[in-house]
């Protein structure tokens, strides 16, 4: 079983002899890892966690070139049908749905959406390069209204090869959910808070996963983004649970899940 992550939420995962691309998404310029849309053209099935533009928005483009299903909630598939003009093979799903793919299981969990909070989205309009970049600002505004997520963040339970992976959209979880705990690996994105430490602790108590393995930290769609610093995580991380392991993974670059 193998992990590649590509930037942003970007995760393809290999295992049983299956491909399974996650939340692809091509960066704008001026990106920290930009890969093309041919990256994906042998991926046969695309599996999104949210309708966000940084989630959805290269979709149609690369499912042109893999012919791939692709797997989202109701609302991801509106936007899909609005946004390509076309329709490609959308199947569309809901918590407690479960995706058999070859020897893969997947089970849908109801996931939620951090919110941005006051001090990130000032930080955000105040700083000199939303205004260095603007064309992108203005554009990322525009796509903003239309790739809504609508309440519809959903995180994925993948099981395979005697593996068991936890893969989130966003940083937060819903309240009264009995999530699986002790994930052999759970994927966690890095980016939506001021207080991201702060964010994701809560998480890693709740799911008590044995590794971690963080995504979305990267400058992705500059201005509105930022590339994170992941020290003071991993720093917290060690002192107060020593026996996970955190990983930061590098673009492009496989991470075997024999090592994890």
């Amino acid at each position: 079983m193998k992990i590649t992550w590509y930037g942003t939420a970007s995760i393809l995962l290999e295992a049983e002899g299956e491909r399974i691309l996650f939340d692809p998404f091509v960066q704008l310029p001026g990106g920290e890892h930009i890969f093309p849309p041919d990256t994906f053209i042998q991926e046969k099935h695309i599996l999104i966690t949210h309708g966000h533009v940084d989630h959805l928005l290269s979709v149609p483009a690369i499912q042109k070139r893999s012919k791939a299903a692709v797997y989202c909630t109701n609302q991801a598939a509106v936007t899909l049908k609005r946004f390509s003009g076309r329709r490609g093979q959308v199947v569309r799903i809901a918590p407690g749905d479960r995706i058999n793919i070859g020897g893969i299981q997947i089970t849908v969990l109801p996931g939620k959406h951090i919110r941005f909070d006051r001090r990130l989205v000032l930080e955000v309009l105040f700083r000199p390069r939303t205004y260095l970049r603007l064309q992108n600002s203005l554009y990322l505004a525009k796509m903003n209204h239309r790739f809504p997520e609508n309440g519809e963040t959903v995180m994925y339970q993948i099981e395979a090869e005697g593996k068991m992976i936890l893969l989130m959209g966003s940083l937060a979880l819903c309240d009264g959910v009995d999530y699986p705990r002790g994930a052999d690996l759970l994927v966690l994105p890095f980016q939506g808070s001021s207080r991201l430490v702060e964010a994701a602790l809560p998480v890693i108590e709740t799911l008590s996963p044995k590794n971690v393995l963080l995504d979305h930290f990267d400058d992705a769609f500059p201005p509105i983004s930022s590339s994170i610093d992941t020290g003071e995580f991993v720093k917290r991380m060690a002192r107060e649970w020593p026996d996970i392991k955190v990983m930061i993974p590098a673009a492009g670059i496989p991470i075997e899940m024999t090592d994890v």
